[in-house]
């Protein structure tokens, strides 16, 4: 057996026989008390207290954010810094139906059972508490603003998982952005003067109408996707509305076509504003997340592994020729760093996020294998980093595009 392996059996000994139990009774209770996005103090104090109980150096409230943080384990001798990213937001009303439960439990196994090595082999182990992934709050897409904060400057890997309905790595992602669109009108009651009145709400629902007649002329092969919810519409219906705000979200799977999109909402918003009087204020959600930006050798490294664990892995090929399915602030990191996702499998195939089903299958046994799983191969492919200086290289290489 080589020295290679030798780590990576002691590892996945140390996550089987000493860890399971704590990681699965932690998912559990993060999937048992949800709390959304820049709110997640409880989780995030268990998180950190679990680090902090394996010898972890935290570092708090990250970048002023009360929820985020840093668990560092640094050994004495020299070697490449490597960080889990952990998630642990629920959404509204269905709690932990995106799987972050898994998410952030996973990065806390691996970081701990990683740092059993460290005295041996050298290196730092970083843990980031990663909150408001789904967007809300304060805190919302938390990785672009620790992207931006300097956080990653000394890093020089990341890793995460992210729960789905199949076993993959390199999983592409869809850019996404948002508009914030504000009507201003004029109020009168409808039956009285509605000569007098300009209706904002109708500027609104002319601007649902016109971006349905051009989804049609929407470039179909970067899966183009655009949605939109009214927040406030009026106040009673015999007073014609007088301020409306909409909110739209684009996605696409290039970057510079999500720029089209979002002038074609922003044209059909100021459209309705000319044919109806009302005012128009237009905001772009600072936040843009862009499309992620693959690594070939981490992405390898991911799918040997989970081969080792006797996992029937779709090939790295065709899961980056897949159809993208969802956004992530993780792509954030994946254009200044070499970084991998890994996806594991808690329920069968068709399972989807964001549905009570896939909320219930976080903690079904299915839903504690693939933690575990993750777990063990995240923390194995750390292994490979810290072993081998060729990997590293050829990780960064590729990452710059040698």
């Amino acid at each position: 057996m080589t020295t290679l392996n030798i780590f990576k059996k002691r590892v996945i000994n140390e996550i089987e026989a000493k860890l399971k139990p704590r990681l699965i009774e932690i998912s559990d209770w993060l999937h048992d008390n949800p709390e959304i996005g820049s709110e997640e103090q409880k989780a995030a104090e268990l998180l950190t207290s679990e680090l902090e109980r394996h010898g972890f150096a935290l570092e708090k409230n990250l970048l002023n954010m009360s929820t985020a943080f840093k668990a560092t384990f640094q050994g004495e001798k020299e070697g490449p810094t490597i960080s889990f990213l952990a998630e642990y937001d629920a959404l509204p009303e269905i709690g932990h139906a995106c799987g972050h439960n898994i998410i952030g439990t996973s990065a806390i196994g691996a970081g701990i059972a990683t740092s059993r090595l460290i005295e041996e082999l050298g290196g730092t182990i970083i843990v980031l508490g990663c909150p408001a992934e789904e967007g809300h709050g304060l805190y919302a897409s938390s990785k672009c603003k620790m992207v931006k904060g300097g956080v990653f400057d000394d890093i020089d890997f990341a890793l995460m998982l992210h729960p789905f309905d199949n076993w993959a790595v390199g999983s592409p992602a869809l850019a996404i952005t948002g508009l914030e669109i504000e009507f201003r009108g004029k109020t009168v009651n409808p039956a009285v003067a509605p000569e007098k009145g300009v209706n904002a709400l109708a500027a609104a629902l002319i601007t649902f109408d016109s971006i349905d007649h051009m989804r049609q002329q929407l470039k179909r092969e970067v899966h183009p996707v655009v949605y939109g919810i009214i927040i406030e519409g009026g106040v009673a219906p015999n007073v014609m509305p007088n301020r409306v705000i909409c909110q739209f979200g684009m996605r696409a799977s290039e970057d510079d076509y999500l720029d089209v999109i979002v002038n074609i909402v922003k044209n059909c918003a100021q459209g309705a504003s000319i044919a109806t009087g009302a005012e128009v204020k237009i905001t772009e959600r600072e936040d843009r997340l862009p499309t992620k930006k693959h690594n070939k050798i981490l992405q390898n490294l991911l799918y040997k592994n989970f081969r080792i664990l006797g996992v029937n892995i779709e090939d790295p090929l065709v899961s980056l020729s897949s159809v993208p399915r969802a956004s992530t602030d993780f792509s954030c990191v994946t254009h200044i760093l070499p970084s991998v996702e890994a996806r594991v499998a808690i329920g069968p195939s068709g399972i989807t996020t964001h549905t009570q089903e896939f909320e219930e299958a976080t903690i079904s046994e299915n839903g504690h294998n693939a933690l575990i799983i993750g777990t063990k191969v995240l923390t194995m492919t750390a292994v490979d980093l810290l072993v081998s200086s060729e990997i590293r290289k050829k990780a960064k290489d590729a990452f710059i595009g040698k």
